[in-house]
């Protein structure tokens, strides 16, 4: 199976990593999917799973006709549940059977794969007629406005949240994937596309703060390439786990559609 480039592949503090990750967009990722009136019979795809929080939630949903399929390049942290299968694969590099899925799901994956548009080919041929993608992405080039904090604090957040996306961009992630993602989905051939978008304030100690945090130890030394010091991070994230420091998140996206009929 054939490794894709990612920007955290790994990097230490990926269970933190997950675990921020799962409390800051689940609750997003939750009302999306309830949209859609799961029903008892689907099979389901929840293309990297990563710690199976959403694929689990998703196999509660199906009765015994359904079936959830997880994958993830690692899915050992995918826990066992009736109705849920976890698999190794690489959405980029292995195949999908045609035709098959009521309901593809995936969240913070594409914005980090160079072959992001080809693999939204593949998700429509592995749609039955009438099935739908749902995708929750991020748009990391929409500003994370400081809400409350010093002037000397709100320019070092926006320089490290800058040299981030430095590093992603550099690791073939598109920044802006979150919001170019309806057009995408668009050209692919996905019928009724629709876009919802949101941002939340979040203040030090909170998931997206953890989250923050959490990268600039996993990219360290990618980080300090960029022109941030050690002194800079350190004090970012002191500043992550200040209560009084409250800063917006990313721009948090849900894109769906559906296979013609």
């Amino acid at each position: 199976m054939t490794r894709t480039a990612y920007a955290f592949a790994g990097k230490p503090s990926v269970g933190e990593q997950l675990e921020a990750l799962t409390d800051a967009c689940d609750p997003f990722t939750r009302v999306g999917l309830d949209s859609l009136d799961i029903q008892a019979d689907w099979q389901i795809l929840d293309i990297g799973a990563g710690s199976g929080t959403i694929a689990t939630w998703l196999a509660d949903r199906v009765g015994a006709d359904g079936m959830v399929t997880a994958t993830d390049i690692d899915p050992s942290r995918i826990p066992s549940r009736q109705r849920l299968t976890a698999v190794p694969h690489n959405i980029a590099a292995d195949p999908l059977p045609d035709s098959y899925y009521d309901l593809i799901h995936s969240r913070l994956v594409l914005i980090h794969l160079p072959a992001r548009e080809k693999i939204l080919a593949k998700l429509l041929a592995a749609l039955k007629p009438g099935g739908h993608l749902m995708l929750h992405e991020f748009d990391c080039t929409a500003r994370r406005t400081v809400l409350n904090g010093g002037a000397d604090d709100t320019a070092l957040h926006e320089r490290v949240i800058a040299g981030i996306n430095r590093v992603l961009l550099t690791a073939g992630a598109q920044l802006d994937w979150g919001t170019a993602a309806h057009a995408a989905m668009t050209r692919a051939g996905f019928v009724d596309v629709d876009t919802t978008a949101t941002t939340v304030s979040s203040r030090g100690g909170d998931p997206w703060a953890r989250l923050a945090a959490i990268n600039t130890i996993q990219l360290h030394e990618q980080l300090l390439d960029t022109g941030l010091t050690a002194a800079d991070l350190d004090r970012f994230r002191t500043l992550m786990d200040d209560p009084d420091f409250t800063a917006m998140s990313y721009l948090m996206t849900r894109t769906t559609g559906r296979r013609a009929q």
